[in-house]
């Protein structure tokens, strides 16, 4: 009997197409690893790109280089490192991000953990930084940049203290350090303490006299401590004697003085020094002149500096020329530069000065409609939400300042102290709303207190219809000594919220307290307890010292049927 040849030859087909199929695998997953190789190999050329340009101050074609890199290779080690390294120095929130992915895949250096807490410092994210400081303390106190980010964590969350002490440990431990020496003086300079200022006074008056690359920077601190003492102010002067070579900056610090000395011949020398610079070449000089004098607070300084003419001519010399007429109140000349149809177009700017100058003249209502206005501009703009906070804020707007403040709970550059500010505005108008959205994202940045999360548990029991969150709130809490009424009054909230007024009253009852005196979120609640037993006469009698138009549209449906209207 013959062999079936067709049979015979298609084991052998199908043999091969097996071995032909793991080859396509085979050849698949090899050309993966290689692959990832190619793209790391081309994003280690545009990381050379970006440190060359970078180098030379070409900050676009280093952007441009770096973002290359990381299209290519996101998830390499050295490129992550260096996308996260020039976020921190650009302060930008993703730094945080990308420093805590990279330190889950690869060890974080001590130049990385340097600049992943300072980058967390500059966007107040302390529960990041603080633990990264403590880390580094521990492990490495000695290493260079250690001590004096410590002493700068210190100065930002309110102890002067420790902040000199930390700063004057790292001096003593490498005692060549200008830097450390500056940041030391600069430190003591603003510690309540007149002796330990006195003491920073004198360091910077020794720097001021040496060549450290800080000397000017230390005259300009010294120029920004009034009252500077006259014998100061003159042996500075012959410090810094007029000489041909001098830098710009230089010229500042000793105009700055020469004024001090000499406040008569004010206006001359600060003409002298704006009118070679209102051409388009001296621009740059110019700007840095007027931000030189603005932080020395010197607003008269920047209106010789920045006259209208020139002021039309760029929109930053027109924003610091009407910023300066604002902050000398002179409202009349702001209007007067908003009205100037040659005047740059800067709509949220233009608003804000509307809205001050409106206030300044006693048109309240129409400031009023200027500060709405200036808020949707802003949108989410930071920069801009700060500045209408506080401008407001200052002039007795105090929900326009609520409202600038509100949006910046979920910019993690600003997010703590934003949930301060809407804690302490909201209070004031007992806007629970806003309250409980600052206590909801300090909970999220791990900041809250044992305090506040009881109290957010009790905000989100009436303002919530789902529940879940409030019981997860309540969990979490625990029970400490002198929680025990606030918790009670959680518990009875959440009770009458699931339809069971008996087990409010177990909460409450056993409370001895004064009802009367007590918060009035807390009244609120024991009035609609009490409504929902029956016990209506002792409902009413409490409900009565209720300020019905303070109550916000859930307190007032709570407790409604026993308000003394009804």
């Amino acid at each position: 009997m013959e062999s079936n040849r067709f049979r015979d030859h298609s084991v052998w087909v199908w043999v091969g197409g097996v071995v032909v199929l793991l080859l396509l695998v085979a050849g698949i997953v090899g050309a993966k690893p290689i692959w990832t190789w190619s793209k790391q190999r081309r994003a280690e050329t545009f990381l050379i790109q970006f440190r060359e340009a970078d180098q030379a101050g070409k900050l676009d074609a280093a952007s441009a280089a770096l973002r290359s890199a990381f299209f290519l290779a996101p998830n390499y080690p050295p490129v992550a490192r260096e996308v996260a390294h020039f976020y921190s120095r650009s302060g930008l929130p993703e730094a945080l991000n990308l420093w805590r992915e990279l330190g889950a895949v690869s060890p974080l250096t001590l130049e990385d953990q340097l600049a992943y807490a300072r980058v967390a410092l500059e966007l107040d994210r302390f529960d990041i930084a603080v633990p990264l400081m403590l880390q580094l303390i521990t492990n490495s106190p000695s290493s260079p940049g250690v001590l004096p980010l410590a002493a700068e964590i210190a100065q930002r969350r309110g102890d002067p203290d420790a902040a000199v002490r930390l700063a004057n440990e790292a001096l003593n431990r490498d005692p060549a350090n200008t830097t450390n020496l500056w940041l030391l003086a600069n430190l003591q300079l603003r510690h309540p303490d007149p002796n330990v200022q006195s003491s920073g006074r004198q360091r910077l008056m020794a720097m001021a006299a040496g060549s450290s690359p800080e000397r000017i920077k230390a005259v300009q601190l010294l120029l920004s401590s009034r009252p500077l003492p006259a014998a100061d102010v003159n042996l500075l002067l012959r410090l810094l004697p007029e000489r041909p070579e001098a830098t710009f900056e230089e010229r500042l610090a000793r105009l700055g003085l020469e004024n001090l000395s000499d406040p008569s011949g004010r206006v001359a020398r600060v003409q002298a020094l704006a009118q070679p610079l209102w051409n388009p070449e001296g621009r740059s000089n110019l700007l840095a002149a007027v931000s030189w004098f603005g932080q020395l607070g010197e607003y008269q300084d920047v209106l010789i500096l920045v006259p209208e003419e020139q002021a039309l001519t760029d929109s930053r010399l027109y924003l610091n020329r009407a910023g300066a007429l604002g902050e000398l109140e002179r409202w009349s000349e702001v209007e007067s530069l908003l009205a100037n149809p040659k005047a740059p177009e800067m709509p949220l700017l233009q608003q804000i000065l509307r809205a001050s100058a409106a206030h300044a003249a006693g048109r309240t209502n129409e400031s009023l409609g200027h500060w709405q206005q200036a808020l949707t501009l802003a949108d989410t703009d930071r920069a801009m939400l700060l500045s209408i906070a506080r401008l407001a804020e200052v002039r007795g707007y105090t929900q326009v300042a609520l409202d600038a403040w509100r949006p910046l709970l979920g910019d993690p550059r600003v997010a703590p102290r934003a949930a301060a500010e809407v804690l302490r505005l909201a209070s004031i108008s007992r806007n629970l709303s806003a309250t409980r959205d600052a206590l909801r994202r300090l909970d999220q940045l791990g900041a809250i207190s044992h305090a506040q999360r009881i109290t957010y548990a009790l905000y989100d029991a009436l303002l919530n219809q789902d529940l879940t969150r409030t019981q997860s709130l309540l969990s979490r809490s625990g029970a400490k000594a002198g929680d025990t009424n606030q918790l009670a009054v959680v518990r009875a909230l959440v009770a009458l919220r699931q339809n069971d007024p008996d087990l409010a009253a177990k909460e409450l009852d056993v409370l001895t307290v004064d009802w009367s005196r007590v918060p009035v979120l807390w009244q609120v609640v024991r009035v609609a307890q009490l409504g929902r037993v029956g016990r209506r006469v002792e409902a009413r009698e409490l409900a009565e010292g209720l300020e019905v138009a303070e109550l916000s549209a859930p307190e007032r449906a709570l407790v409604d049927p026993w308000l003394p209207n009804r």
